[in-house]
């Protein structure tokens, strides 16, 4: 199944345990949210240190995808996680 690439204009805000956070605005409403990215693409880790705390309050034109991973817990029940993956960041 391919994947939509989406484009987001978003701030780093750092990196935690679960991903790298980025604070980005809400078009309609100016809100701000944060977007959680659990997984980078190779090329852009190349480029980029996500991990040093020297790009925290960067400004950044993110493309990304998202899937849906399914997996199935103790029960027997299903839990979708929602997998966001960088595969394209350039400065602004």
């Amino acid at each position: 199944m391919d994947q939509a690439s989406t484009t987001v204009e978003a701030t780093y805000d750092g990196h935690e345990d679960y991903g790298y956070n980025f604070i980005a605005k809400h078009p309609d409403n100016d809100e701000e949210y944060t977007l959680t990215f659990q997984e980078v693409s190779d090329a852009v880790a190349k480029e980029f240190d996500l991990k040093s705390e020297a790009l925290i309050g960067t400004k950044f034109k993110i493309t990304y995808t998202t899937k849906i991973v399914v997996t199935k817990d103790e029960d027997n029940y299903e839990d979708e996680n929602e997998i966001n993956t960088i595969t394209k960041l350039e400065k602004l």
